[in-house]
């Protein structure tokens, strides 16, 4: 039975039952997609291992994508902040020449 505040994700053919609001179940499933994507690549590779090292590869894979700045990483959020600080600098000059006028 599941819990009336859980998801079902598939990973690697095993299913989950993770507790989660229905409002971010999307971002729930998108990132169980995510994680199972990563380690059938791993699996694919190769080179027999176990699902648990099969899982840690995986994960070290994502958070290296995420340190990079790949998969909306820290690079993608500075780039975000600077875009958002130059807006902000541009509409406090206009209303700073307004109120010189």
């Amino acid at each position: 039975m599941v819990a009336r505040d859980a998801a079902v994700v598939s990973i690697l053919g095993q299913e989950f039952h993770i507790a989660c609001p229905a409002s971010e179940r999307p971002a729930l499933e998108a990132a169980a997609r995510l994680v199972d994507e990563r380690m059938r690549e791993v699996r694919g590779s190769g080179k027999a291992m176990g699902v648990d090292r099969c899982a840690v590869v995986a994960a070290l894979n994502i958070a290296n994508a995420y340190l990079d700045g790949g998969d909306g990483g820290p690079v993608d959020f500075r780039q975000r902040i600077d875009q958002l600080t130059s807006k902000i600098d541009a509409v406090l000059e206009l209303e700073l020449k307004q109120t010189r006028g």
